[in-house]
């Protein structure tokens, strides 16, 4: 049992960790040429609705102008080169791009060795990023149940839960029993109960790779309203910082699957 749950768990992490990438949520970087005058760059900007446009010169995407750098004259004199701002390559991971955005509310993507694509905050609105936001908190819980059942294989971990979460479970796998569901108690526990169970064992904890109990409390919350956003198609770009943050510890502990 544990181990063909093991072999899903891991299905699932290569799924989650290899098979998304900045490719999945990226837009064209529109482009002006550089000798165009910056009316042909101010009413691209108003079609795209970016501030970010590439610059082509020779043939090439050899710099970019910002709306603010718009003004009088040809584009290509106020051209920035792109190492001013974040470049990624194609393969990059969705985390990795979060990263890239931490400081800039855009990047650049560089496809086949030259930026044409960009991504922006915005985009974590896209449906691959909520697919992979869910799916890395599924991966999450059920290292949890894993590591707890391996652990206490005869429900031994029932002692650390208060009783009030217990019977709250247990109600729970009653009610799925009568409907012909077949479950097992450990599933019948919320996240928060899990990662509480895991907090209380020393060796357990200590798999998760969290600095202290404190901080390892308040990336469950975070994941449990991450997830709570996720069912109700909330605005995540509302809170940048606590993707960012949840991204983060996602990472901490999905590395020790």
């Amino acid at each position: 049992m544990m181990e063909n749950s093991l072999s899903m768990q891991k299905r699932m992490k290569k799924l989650f960790t290899e098979g998304f990438s900045v490719m999945d949520i990226v837009e064209p970087l529109p482009v002006v040429d550089s000798c165009s005058p910056a009316a042909d760059a101010l009413s691209i900007v108003e079609k795209t609705r970016l501030p970010l446009l590439g610059v082509v010169e020779e043939g090439r995407i050899s710099g970019y102008l910002r709306l603010e750098d718009i003004s009088g004259g040809e584009c290509g004199s106020a051209a920035r080169p792109f190492g001013d701002m974040p470049v990624l390559e194609e393969t990059a991971s969705l985390p990795a791009a979060f990263e890239a955005l931490a400081d800039s509310p855009y990047c650049f993507v560089r496809v086949d060795g030259e930026v044409r694509a960009i991504v922006g905050r915005m985009d974590i609105q896209k449906a691959p990023v909520r697919m992979w936001l869910f799916g890395m908190v599924t991966i999450i819980e059920m290292f949890l149940s894993r590591i707890i059942t391996d652990a206490y294989p005869d429900n031994g971990w029932r002692d650390l839960l208060s009783n009030n979460r217990l019977h709250r479970a247990e109600r729970f796998m009653r009610e799925r029993a009568r409907r012909g569901e077949g479950i097992r108690l450990i599933d019948c526990l919320q996240l928060s109960d899990k990662a509480n169970i895991v907090m209380k064992d020393p060796e357990l904890f200590a798999m998760l790779r969290f600095e202290s109990k404190r901080t390892a409390q308040k990336a469950v919350k975070e994941f449990e309203s991450l997830r709570n956003n996720l069912a109700h198609s909330h605005d995540l770009s509302l809170n940048w910082d606590m993707i960012l943050n949840i991204s983060r510890d996602m990472d901490i502990i999905v590395t020790r699957i």
